[in-house]
């Protein structure tokens, strides 16, 4: 009976330390910033219960005395451990999973929405507006002589009137309104309004980009 006792605690300890070996493997993996942290936690507490069946092993062989205090010690450690990776699995769930969604809702370069998202929000907004009654009106914009611009400057000063003009929409509408880099050097806006209101939001952008965007103006576009 003894030997089956300590046969089955070295089993656990061996088990333990392959799960601990595995999930070093799987860490190197892991992106996500809080998800990572909870792996190491998750090391963490597989050390920790790694220490205690160890102690408890050397108990039951009588390798060690007084061991009671370690082993409290290594249980202490691994419920500490254990607590804190699951509630960090949880907050990264609602953090980090949610920035990933954001992020594939984003232009990267212009930091407005792209327009897979904005499509699926226009549905929307439209099947809203057909219920109620809302007017819903959309501005189109593109960017004069863009192509031109950018094959004499390069791509990296298109990409920086990109950005400008980007700013400017985003300044130029409301919360509510739907902004969206629609592809390459055309933008969108949709907006739950009238379309006198809309005829001023588009002709405010186009009064700003002109005035703005002039070098000795704007030393980014220089």
């Amino acid at each position: 009976m003894q030997f089956i006792e300590n046969f089955l605690e070295v089993f656990v300890v061996l088990v333990a330390v392959i799960a601990i070996y595995f999930a070093i493997r799987v860490v190197s993996r892991v992106t996500l910033g809080l998800q990572r942290r909870a792996v190491l936690l998750l090391i963490g507490a597989l050390a920790f219960f790694t220490l205690f069946e160890l102690f408890e092993v050397a108990r039951v062989m009588n390798l060690l005395r007084d061991v009671e205090l370690l082993r409290e010690f290594a249980e202490t450690g691994f419920v500490v451990c254990l607590s804190i990776a699951l509630y960090t699995i949880s907050q990264s769930e609602h953090k980090e999973v949610d920035t990933l969604r954001r992020r594939a809702n984003i232009d990267s370069l212009t930091s407005l929405y792209n327009n897979a998202y904005f499509r699926r929000a226009a549905q929307r907004r439209f099947e809203k507006a057909q219920a109620y009654y809302i007017p819903t009106a959309l501005i189109i914009i593109d960017i004069d002589n863009f192509k031109t611009y950018n094959d004499s400057f390069g791509h990296e000063a298109g990409n920086t009137v990109l950005s400008f003009v980007a700013h400017i929409l985003r300044d130029s509408v409301r919360a509510d309104d739907i902004v969206a880099r629609y592809g390459g050097d055309e933008f969108i806006i949709m907006m739950s309004d009238k379309l006198e209101y809309a005829r001023t939001v588009a002709e405010r952008i186009r009064f700003s980009v002109e005035t703005q965007g002039i070098p000795t103006r704007n030393p980014q576009l220089s």
